[in-house]
């Protein structure tokens, strides 16, 4: 809590911190650095013989070491030589329909590099109270193919480190679905890079780095780290890639293409204690703001969901899993693939919709968003690529009161994937159609520019379990502080038997992931067609208050706090709605907890909480009341969840 105590008091020097920016001496090199509001990130661009290098330093440590900075084009390297300077005190405020936290206070101060050289531009960096962030701006006119980009992050050998190796194999390259690995920083990683957000710990795990982008647009690519860090010294520097030819088919251009100007996405740093990183929104924050005016159709909620149990089925079966919906008080139902093939389709959904809507229950549908850059055969396809064939589609189903799209297997972090993903989302919005993106890159902000943006999978998720095995309680831990820190994560939790019988998860540790994964829309993966035999109408008979638990559970928070836990350990978030606090919590061995209220105000408070019963799939209900502190008791791959009022 060190850095929390210190900002309060350095707060009040914001203007002094971004006045005292640049620096020279008669002999050394020049320098310019910009530091957060309050003080204690700070960030310094050195130009040194014709070259730009860039360091950041905590409370005066240095956290990344001196590293390069620069862009190859075709027209020649972005310029080097500083010519001209300019700051800004970011102030905004913005609100959130769903995410981590509703009510959003962005601070930090800006430094613009008017940069000259063969290709005029400017490098912008920013400083705020929890991350650093840079992006490369290229002026002038004509277009221009980005060659290659120098950046890089010097950052001490042999510490900590959570990576994702991006996904190579044809089904799911770019869809950021492997296993994360923890290793050291150094590590050389396998195939193709390390995707976005890569985690690290620095000295001691007293000071927590997260580096990862934001802000992408159709200009750039989605970039990652390259595999192989130079090593030397006792240091590791990572570089930046652009995706691989193989993505998407071999469809789409590697190096990107864009007229000028334009910018690069923010490379962004989240620095802090662990709390600091995993309650950070700085991701969300540096993104452009929505232009959108009316958001009253944005409904987050929680869906019932027939695919990973059995399949899309015929509509029958959808109007089970809506007859459930209704009961549960689940806010949405989504038809999964082939939903095309049923007979008589065209008049069979619109009839289906109507019907959900007098429930009270919104239907979303699925599509391929292929297209050439994906041979997935699941339909309906084709009408998610052609920019007019997809605005008639999604005007059609909106037509027919359909409230959201689920759009999947894009395969690529290539330009003209990013350009294919931000048009459905302004399209979408043009037909008033909330999105769920699946096979697909990771969060890059799009959420506040696109508020109807719900949820992205990105990770290796509950549908998992279909396959020889899912996501063991370790993957669950490691999700908190690394995936789900960036954005909403589709990972649709609560599968129930499937998960129980591959990785010994039992009931407690599965409902406590439906507080602790934070998504706009909370698509339930267990089977909820009334089935008395399994899934949750039989989880429900057996323990009635785990039915009252699924009513009343929310899908979109007003705050998130970050109570205990390691990524290689165990993880407890406190996420607050209106006037109650729910706490969720899961461990990877068994532990006794000790978890200190205080930041969730003053107690007492009523606490209701379940937890594991005598076996893995036994649950037993509590009350009592607690003052300041939460004792827990955990078993091996345990969990619970718990409110407080």
């Amino acid at each position: 809590m060190r850095r929390r105590r210190v900002r309060r008091w350095r707060g009040a020097w914001a203007w002094a911190c971004v006045l005292a920016l640049h620096a020279c001496g008669d002999d050394g090199p020049e320098r310019w650095s910009v530091s957060s509001p309050d003080g204690a990130l700070t960030i310094e661009v050195v130009e040194d013989q014709g070259a730009l290098a860039y360091r950041v330093l905590d409370d005066g440590i240095e956290v990344v070491a001196l590293s390069p900075l620069g862009l190859e084009t075709d027209a020649g390297p972005l310029g080097a030589r500083v010519v001209g300077e300019a700051t800004r005190i970011v102030e905004e405020s913005y609100a959130m329909p769903h995410g981590k936290r509703r009510e959003r206070a962005v601070r930090g101060n800006e430094l613009v590099l008017e940069l000259a050289g063969a290709v005029p531009g400017a490098l912008v960096l920013r400083a705020h109270d929890d991350g650093v962030a840079f992006r490369y701006r290229l002026e002038g006119e004509g277009e221009v193919r980005v060659k290659g980009e120098a950046t890089g992050f010097d950052l001490p050998a042999g510490e900590p480190a959570w990576l994702l190796p991006y996904d190579e194999g044809a089904l799911f390259a770019g869809s950021y679905e492997a296993t994360w690995v923890h290793g050291e920083s150094g590590d050389a990683g396998r195939g193709r890079g390390w995707a976005f957000p890569a985690l690290f710990a620095l000295d001691g795990e007293s000071r927590w780095v997260m580096i990862t982008e934001s802000d992408l647009d159709g200009a750039y690519a989605g970039t990652r780290l390259d595999e192989t860090p130079v090593v030397e010294g006792g240091r590791t520097r990572y570089g930046i890639r652009f995706p691989s030819p193989i993505e998407g088919g071999r469809v789409g251009e590697v190096e990107p293409r864009s007229a000028r100007p334009f910018a690069t996405p923010w490379r962004v740093l989240l620095i802090g204690d662990r709390a600091e990183v995993v309650e950070s929104t700085l991701v969300e924050d540096l993104a452009r703001p929505t232009e959108l005016e009316d958001t009253d159709w944005i409904r987050p909620g929680r869906a019932a969901w027939s695919w990973p149990t059995q399949l899309t089925g015929d509509v029958a079966q959808q109007r089970a899993y809506l007859a459930f919906a209704e009961r549960v008080g689940w806010e949405h139902v989504l038809v999964d693939a082939n939903w095309t093939d049923w007979e008589d389709a065209e008049a069979v959904v619109p009839a289906f919709v109507a019907e959900a809507a007098e429930a009270g229950v919104s239907v979303w549908l699925w599509y391929n968003s292929g297209g050439e850059h994906n041979g997935i055969s699941e339909a309906p396809r084709d009408r998610m690529s052609d920019p007019e064939v997809r605005r008639a589609e999604m005007a059609r189903i909106a037509g027919w009161g359909v409230a959201g799209i689920k759009v999947d297997f894009f395969q690529s972090d290539k330009q003209d994937r990013v350009q294919q993903y931000l048009a459905i989302l302004e399209d979408a919005g043009e037909a008033q159609l909330m999105v769920n993106l699946h096979g697909c890159t990771a969060p890059r902000g799009w959420a506040r520019t696109h508020p109807y943006l719900m949820t992205m999978e990105a990770i290796r998720g509950a549908e998992f379990y279909l396959f020889p095995s899912g996501p063991r309680a370790e993957d669950h831990v490691r999700y908190v502080f690394t995936r789900n820190v960036i954005g909403a994560m589709d990972y649709t939790p609560v599968i129930l038997e499937p998960a129980l019988e591959k990785n010994d998860l039992g009931w407690a540790h599965q409902l406590a992931l439906a507080v602790l994964f934070e998504s706009g829309v909370q698509h339930f993966a267990g089977r909820a067609d009334g089935s008395e035999e399994e899934g949750f109408a039989a989880l429900f008979a057996a323990y009635p208050f785990v039915e009252r638990f699924f009513a009343e559970v929310p899908a979109a928070w007003d705050e998130t706090v970050l109570l205990a836990g390691h990524p290689e350990t165990h993880a407890v978030l406190a996420r607050r709605r209106g006037e109650v606090w729910w706490v969720a919590g899961v461990t990877v061995e068994a532990r006794e907890l000790e978890l200190e209220l205080g930041r969730l105000g003053e107690g007492p408070f009523e606490v209701t909480r379940i937890e594991e019963g005598a076996t893995a799939d036994a649950l037993v209900e509590s009350s009592e009341e607690a003052l300041d502190r939460l004792s827990v008791s955990l078993p091996a791959r345990g969990g619970f969840v718990a409110t407080l009022r």
